[in-house]
């Protein structure tokens, strides 16, 4: 869930329906899409939620996908089984286990710019 609009390439509004928080407050359901992250991971629909406060997974979306996840005491990784790569890491706060979509800190982005030669 998120409250970020941003966060979907494309979305169509819908009001289908509210999200009842742990404090009983009520947020309105407005959408559900796909996201891409900037390392290009997608993250299934994701619904859109007025007045949700943080970004929250499921944490059964990506074991559902083939994917592990340790969780540790003051931070937590999602990884590929397979290649045992890094999908998300993030860090524990409080009782709150946080990720972070836009910048994760334990994956290195590498570019290439190569002049073309005739």
């Amino acid at each position: 869930m998120t409250n970020d609009m941003s966060q979907f390439a494309m979305l169509k509004l819908k009001s289908k329906g509210y999200v009842t928080y742990d404090d009983n407050n009520h947020g309105r359901f407005l959408g559900r899409r796909d996201i891409r992250t900037k390392l290009s991971t997608i993250i299934k629909d994701v619904l859109y939620v007025q007045g949700v406060k943080h970004n929250l997974l499921n944490i059964s979306q990506p074991c559902d996908k083939g994917n592990k996840v340790k969780f540790e005491s003051k931070n937590y990784k999602i990884y590929n089984e397979d290649t045992c790569m890094a999908i998300f890491t993030g860090k524990k706060f409080k009782n709150i286990y946080l990720l972070n979509i836009h910048h994760n800190t334990s994956m290195n982005e590498c570019l290439i710019s190569k002049d073309d030669e005739s």
